[in-house]
């Protein structure tokens, strides 16, 4: 099985050699690995250079390209990094000849065994499209979400779910990206016993940012207030004023939302719609 990888990287001096430890000890081969460094300015671009290809990789590309945005990690900047790389695969490889192709954040890193675990998942149902293992954070935590969201940061697609429903550019890209995959009838669910580790979530963003992203996805008014509440009745005041703030502030500038219908369908009746796959969902497994 040929897998293709691509990590955007700013800035991450501390975590390259972690980050290439957790790559040489897969218990499999990766085809292709790109890495796009990002206008880095701790030394990370020196660093790269040094690195040698580990053995179980393939194929190794570093590039190097300017975001012209210095809020790297935030919505679509983030997104136009990654999709760069996924261009990059599709035109430098025969795609037809790439099995899954995902995206590994540099500060990601994963066990041993974690992606024979998520080809194993693809083994068994012809109809997953999208999966990843599930984040334990760096810091000993549990990132609750990761149990039932496949996360953005160390996802594989099939490559037929990629050509079908592609990877859609924009704040939020693994939630975009993952509606489209559903909406074209593709099974998208983690992997719990593939484990990773990361940073906490939400370590680079404030929920300014998931709110403004709530209200791009075309999630409704009431949805939001759900969310705000409940972050609000669990005592976290400035996390349920940054997620009513930055929704409001887009929906009174009138910011474009997604373009894509599906997506935004699928999201403006959120969650009926995810309680409608979780049914279908169960099936397929």
């Amino acid at each position: 099985m040929r897998i293709a990888i691509v990590t955007p990287l700013r800035n991450e001096k501390k975590n390259i050699d972690k980050l290439f430890d957790s790559i040489s000890e897969q218990s499999i081969d990766i085809f292709l690995w790109v890495i796009l460094e990002n206008g880095s300015t701790d030394g990370s671009k020196k660093i790269l250079k040094q690195k040698r290809k580990p053995s179980n990789v393939r194929n190794m590309e570093i590039l190097n390209i300017k975001e012209s945005s210095i809020e790297y990690a935030l919505g679509e900047n983030y997104a136009r990094i990654v999709n760069f790389g996924f261009e990059y695969i599709v035109n430098k490889v025969d795609f037809n000849t790439i099995d899954y192709i995902g995206i590994l954040d540099s500060d990601i890193f994963l066990e041993r065994s974690y992606y024979q675990l998520l080809l194993d998942a693809f083994s068994k149902n012809v109809c997953l499209g999208i999966t990843s293992g599930i984040i334990l954070n760096t810091d000993g935590s549990v990132e609750k979400t990761s149990n039932n969201w496949v996360r953005g940061g160390c996802r594989l697609w099939r490559r037929e779910c990629f050509n079908h429903s592609g990877y859609i550019v924009g704040p939020s890209a693994d939630a975009l990206s993952t509606a489209k995959a559903i909406c074209n009838n593709w099974a998208v669910y983690p992997v719990i016993n593939a484990i990773a580790y990361s940073r906490p979530k939400g370590a680079r963003v404030n929920h300014r940012y998931y709110g403004a992203s709530t209200y791009f996805r075309g999630c409704n008014i009431f949805y939001l207030l759900i969310r705000v509440l409940h972050l609000f009745f669990r005592c976290k005041f400035s996390e349920s004023y940054g997620m009513f703030i930055g929704y409001f502030n887009s929906l009174l500038k009138g910011t474009q939302r997604v373009t894509d219908r599906q997506v935004f369908q699928y999201y403006r009746y959120y969650p009926l719609s995810r309680a409608y796959y979780n049914y279908k969902i169960k099936k397929t497994k």
